[in-house]
């Protein structure tokens, strides 16, 4: 005999729906732990022959376009960003 109380039928399905769901999650979870790393590698991958988004980032990077010195200081991020 166990020492565990009688519990009614609605009682025991919400804890075996609980542990259903419990159970689930940490497949979920175990499944994206085990991704992750191909997909960060294939992101880095996708990133890098984004011929479209290097050439941007090539244009950003010559330009010399910048935000208003009075917005940045009332901002807080003039501290980083001036020159």
């Amino acid at each position: 005999m166990t020492n565990e109380p009688l519990v009614s039928r609605n009682v025991s399905m919400r804890q075996q729906e609980r542990q259903k769901q419990k159970t689930q999650q940490h497949y979920e979870m175990n499944s994206r732990r085990v991704d992750r790393q191909s997909n960060e590698y294939n992101q880095s991958v996708a990133a890098a022959e984004d011929t479209y988004m290097r050439d941007a980032l090539t244009q950003v990077r010559q330009s010399d376009v910048t935000h208003n010195e009075t917005l940045m200081r009332h901002n807080g991020t003039w501290m980083w960003n001036k020159k």
